[in-house]
């Protein structure tokens, strides 16, 4: 694709440092970085050749698309502080509804579907992008620069990018609790945590060309009663994760999926 982006970004946490990095590579012109913490703009905007800022009445108003990537809770002040802007606006929420922003006149989401870490390398190429609008000149520009970013996009509306970030909870936010209590139960019995490791990677390999539902095993599905009593009584000291164990098994056995 041809056309280039003048971009703001409006915070400068995860996601930015690794949107931004990845928009000056494919060619797009990141012109501002906003923070409330004018050091953390600073750290970010130096590594895209931008300018940092922490009041937002200072936004460039000409810039082409204002990607807001702050908390949850931040979305709707930091839209009523973007109204004199030209450009279209979005926010990068998984839950938030698009109406946060109607009160100004071009606007939409932008959602990067993955989990960011600070020091993690992630190829931004391989990141789904769900992208929705307002009205047609706005999705115009934000199809192109999601199409711009990813290998795969999506148009989604609000309710529907809801429904899958509750999706990307229980595939990613819950699985690595599930892990880290595995970790612990083997940490607290001194057994090598590498041991479950090859499991782990084995699982993950299943359910990319499988459903997950056909890929389950273990005594829940089998109906073990005699293990699944053995395991209660091995976490009788650990409530929490007993009741999880009790929770889980439950929800295999009765599963309607």
């Amino acid at each position: 694709m041809n056309d280039k982006y003048k971009v703001v970004l409006v915070g400068a946490g995860k996601l930015a440092n690794h949107l931004g990095p990845h928009l000056k590579k494919i060619g797009h012109d990141v012109v501002q970085v906003y923070n409330k913490t004018l050091s953390k703009a600073q750290n970010l905007a130096e590594k895209l050749s931008a300018d940092a800022i922490d009041d937002l009445r200072n936004v460039d108003e000409n810039a082409d698309i204002y990607i807001i990537a702050v908390s949850d809770d931040a979305i709707a002040q930091i839209a009523k502080e973007l109204n004199f802007v030209n450009g279209v606006v979005a926010h990068t929420s998984g839950t938030t509804g698009m109406e946060v922003l109607s009160g100004l006149d071009n606007y939409g989401v932008f959602y990067p579907l993955q989990t960011f870490s600070e020091n993690a390398e992630l190829d931004m190429h391989q990141v789904p992008v769900i992208y929705e609008a307002n009205n047609e000149h706005a999705l115009s520009k934000l199809r192109h620069l999601a199409m711009d970013i990813s290998n795969k996009t999506a148009f989604l509306n609000s309710d529907e990018r809801k429904q899958l970030h509750v999706s990307a909870v229980f595939a990613n936010n819950f699985t690595n609790h599930l892990w880290a209590v595995a970790q612990n139960i083997l940490e607290r019995n001194n057994i090598d945590q590498s041991l479950i490791v090859p499991l782990i990677n084995e699982t993950v390999n299943k359910i990319q060309s499988n459903p997950a539902k056909n890929m389950q095993t273990g005594p829940a599905l089998r109906g073990d009663d005699t293990t699944t009593n053995e395991h209660l009584l091995a976490l009788k000291d650990h409530p929490i994760q007993k009741g999880i164990y009790e929770l889980l098994t439950h929800s295999i056995q009765n599963s309607k999926l």
